[in-house]
């Protein structure tokens, strides 16, 4: 009897009415879920375009900016062909190229994050390279850090209020570097409720910059841009943290005369001398 009251209800036709009429309300809330995926996939194929023959389109770490641009120059002069930069943490990028995003190049400052590209079948694995390596750095604002000082004579300086800055180890290779070098000088629990995180590495290098913490760890190469705005304190030893390392690979899909050509060139003898001009380290591959 209660199955037969059940069926009855259903099939009344007002019912179904209500039914159909909660239809379009349910299709609404799906898309609106969908929404922050669907606009972020719009804004990556927006700023980039299909690149045309004549042009390549290289997404980079943020540290890699101003000598990334200066081999996009010396490239163009060699060769003719313009290059397109996007430069963001290594995160982001490998996030944005696992999502189709149309780059030709990916240069990221973490070989993690390029074998997972790699284990998601994102790069080309035989065009995979080591482009630079860099060293960690503790750096201080000017005026409240005039003269260097080691780590931990500058961390045990500090005063009540004031912070170190990091990218986010939970994703920034600089920040996942500088945790692991706090760790392992037995300064990480300590620091950790004085730390800010910042989206990247140029962001943590801003906030010393601009006064608003008063140390940071950021590469050496970042030290030397800023070299007006902070006081660039020790060159941490390489031992206390993963080797760091910028990889370079061609995207999947993207694999083209043109993009064999420009690795080619970043593994060259003049790429080479504008790095290490920039304080990055090279090794010319054999």
């Amino acid at each position: 009897m209660a199955l037969a009251r059940v069926n009855a209800k259903i099939a009344h036709p007002a019912y179904r009415r209500s039914i159909d009429a909660c239809a379009p309300a349910r299709k609404h809330a799906r898309i609106m879920r969908l929404l922050p995926a669907i606009l972020a996939t719009w804004m990556i194929l927006l700023t980039f375009p299909v690149t045309a023959a004549d042009r390549l389109t290289v997404f980079a770490a943020a540290s890699l900016g101003e000598v990334m641009t200066r081999i996009g120059e010396a490239y163009a002069r060699q060769h003719g062909t313009a290059l397109r930069f996007s430069f963001a943490a290594s995160s982001t990028l490998a996030r944005q190229v696992e999502a189709g995003a149309p780059a030709d190049i990916i240069v990221s400052a973490n070989a993690d994050w390029m074998q997972y590209l790699q284990a998601r079948s994102a790069i080309v694995s035989d065009s995979r390279i080591i482009l630079a390596r860099n060293a960690l750095a503790l750096v201080g604002h000017r005026d409240r850090f005039p003269a260097p000082l080691p780590l931990a004579r500058a961390i045990a300086d500090l005063a009540a209020g004031e912070r170190m800055a990091i990218g986010d180890p939970a994703h920034v290779p600089a920040g996942i570097y500088a945790r692991q070098a706090l760790t392992g000088l037995h300064l990480w629990a300590d620091m950790r409720p004085r730390m800010v995180y910042a989206a990247d590495v140029r962001a943590a290098l801003a906030l010393v910059a601009r006064g608003e913490a008063a140390l940071a760890l950021t590469y050496v190469t970042d030290a030397r841009i800023a070299a007006d705005d902070v006081t660039l304190m020790e060159v941490l030893p390489d031992h206390l943290h993963d080797a760091i390392t910028y990889p370079a690979a061609i995207v999947a899909g993207r694999d083209s005369l043109e993009s064999r050509r420009f690795m080619a060139f970043l593994d060259s003898a003049d790429v080479a001398a504008i790095l290490r001009g920039a304080g990055f380290r090279k090794d010319v591959q054999p």
